[in-house]
């Protein structure tokens, strides 16, 4: 049977949505070797027990080199290693949690001991090459380690937030980890099939086509499967008028209804235009998640400003807490009976001796951030969002970030790089559909099926030097044992993350 790509009129949309939800659609034997040869592909693509421990093994050598010279310094990862949705060639985003006015002589002198290091590294353990350091609004130490693509910055890790989100969606979507199972299928055939995974190339970034396939599984709750999943998003972008729409994590906003519109507005929005976000995150939630993207961006500034209009509110007759219930204006009051505490700690002079290290984060502290969790309703109501000069403007293509309301996260892609975008999304319909068509023919041979898998994803293979041959062995039902899939490894706590993000604003609001 010889391929059908090329020709769209045999691909039937429908029938493939019910081929793995609707018994006897497709043949066991035909699901059997599909799966088989899905999970040789995670289990070339999925994050392993080793690329984990790899990873952590690094963060670990660079955090103790870095407190072999600032002891109380503190390195965050952030990104797609806390989700783990990372691909093998993805790179480990680094932050060192440091006061701006510092931040350059800090990085001057890590640049400096990195360079030292692997100048006399002939025998290490951790083998440090490509080391680089770029100047640009916030600078990037940049290397690699076994490897390993390592980006160390000072910049405020606000992926945690992004991290976060993705977490919760993916736990709230369920069906086995599948937007994240989904992601990494779209992720891998975007940077190895289609070339068209890359901000610094004008083209989609990693953050931009997880919203996309989060849009797809929000939309679409009768998927099941990653290959249901890549289907629907080759069918609808490839199509898709982006001329006149915005793409959001739930729905589909008209350019029209929210060109010029600040971060609020914009916010309010989507809110009040989408209840479908509600099934998946908490109006609570999401506000949260809006507002630690705000204030992680400059926490200290933010909160401090809350502080004032809250004290200002309530001297007023009229006043902007006359809404929330008083329960909720005792945390409030709390929250910033704390901020004022780190405010006076932040105006002590500090003495040379005195290493944030060295010193334990006050309780109070950690319970002040906790605050803004317990009421971000309220906290919303005196929280000032971005100025109006940072609004949002549609682009060629246009994909809202879903914690930072104004940002474009398809702004870089040029006109050229669109048209190229459109074509890849075409013939990736066009080559998973003939494939999703053997499966619905019980009459195709196996062999046919794994051929049109193996075409689809055939660069993907050969960047990994995995041999067809051992693909074939490797799908043998008898050889690959699907429990064992690093799929597994996709469970992670929500609760570690948003642990971790609240340590991590309390050491900025500490100072």
């Amino acid at each position: 049977m010889t391929s059908q790509v090329g020709d769209p009129s045999v691909i039937d949309a429908d029938l493939i949505d019910r081929c793995f939800t609707h018994p006897g659609t497709v043949s066991y034997q035909a699901l059997d070797a599909i799966h088989a040869r899905l999970n040789v592909l995670y289990h070339i693509l999925a994050p392993s027990e080793d690329s984990i421990s790899c990873r952590y093994q690094i963060i670990k050598y660079i955090r103790d080199e870095l407190h072999s010279i600032f002891p109380e310094l503190q390195l965050i990862p952030y990104g797609s290693f806390v989700t783990r949705i990372f691909l093998p060639d993805g790179d480990v985003d680094l932050s060192i949690i440091v006061a701006e006015d510092d931040a350059n002589d800090v990085f001057s002198q890590f640049y400096t001991h990195l360079k030292e290091i692997a100048s006399s590294q002939e025998h290490a353990t951790f083998k440090i090459t490509n080391l680089s350091k770029i100047q640009a609004e916030m600078s990037i130490i940049r290397l690699v380690i076994n490897g390993i693509f390592i980006d160390i910055s000072a910049a405020r890790p606000t992926g945690l937030v992004t991290s976060l989100y993705i977490q919760l969606l993916n736990d709230s979507i369920g069906r086995n980890n599948l937007l994240k199972r989904s992601v990494i299928l779209v992720q891998a055939w975007s940077l190895y099939e289609a070339h068209i995974l890359g901000s610094h190339s004008q083209m989609l970034n990693s953050y931009a086509l997880r919203v996309m396939t989060a849009f797809i599984l929000t939309n679409s709750p009768e998927l099941v499967h990653p290959l249901q999943v890549l289907f629907k998003f080759f069918a609808f972008y490839s199509t898709f008028d982006f001329t006149n729409n915005t793409i959001t994590a739930f729905g589909v906003i008209p350019n029209s209804e929210v060109d010029g519109s600040d971060p609020r507005a914009l916010y309010d929005y989507v809110l009040r235009n989408d209840g479908m976000s509600q099934q998946y995150i908490s109006k609570e939630s999401l506000l949260f998640l809006v507002l630690a993207r705000i204030m992680l961006a400059n926490v200290y500034p933010e909160l401090s400003g809350c502080l004032r209009r809250f004290k200002a509110s309530t001297s007023q007759s009229e006043n902007i807490s006359e809404d929330i219930p008083s329960t909720e204006n005792a945390r409030l009051e709390t929250l910033f009976r704390y901020i004022e505490h780190a405010m006076r700690y932040r105006k002590e002079p500090k003495k040379a001796h005195d290493k944030i290290g060295s010193r334990a984060i006050p309780d109070a502290l950690s319970d002040a951030v906790r605050a803004v969790v317990q009421s971000p309703i309220s906290l919303s109501k005196i929280l000032s969002f971005p100025s109006s000069s940072s609004v949002y403007h549609p682009t060629i293509i246009s994909i809202l970030d879903p914690v930072h309301p104004c940002n474009n996260l398809a702004k870089a892609t040029s006109a050229a790089s669109f048209a190229r975008l459109r074509a890849a999304l075409r013939m990736g319909y066009l080559q998973l559909g003939a494939l999703m068509m053997l499966l619905c023919d019980k009459t195709a041979p196996l062999s046919a099926i794994q051929a049109e898998f193996d075409l689809l994803f055939s660069n993907t293979f050969a960047h990994f030097e995995v041999e067809l041959q051992t693909v074939q062995s490797l799908s043998a039902p008898s050889s690959f044992n699907a429990t064992s899939s690093n799929e597994n490894l996709l469970n992670i706590s929500s609760g570690a993350i948003y642990h971790e993000l609240l340590n991590v604003m309390t050491l900025y609001l500490l100072g």
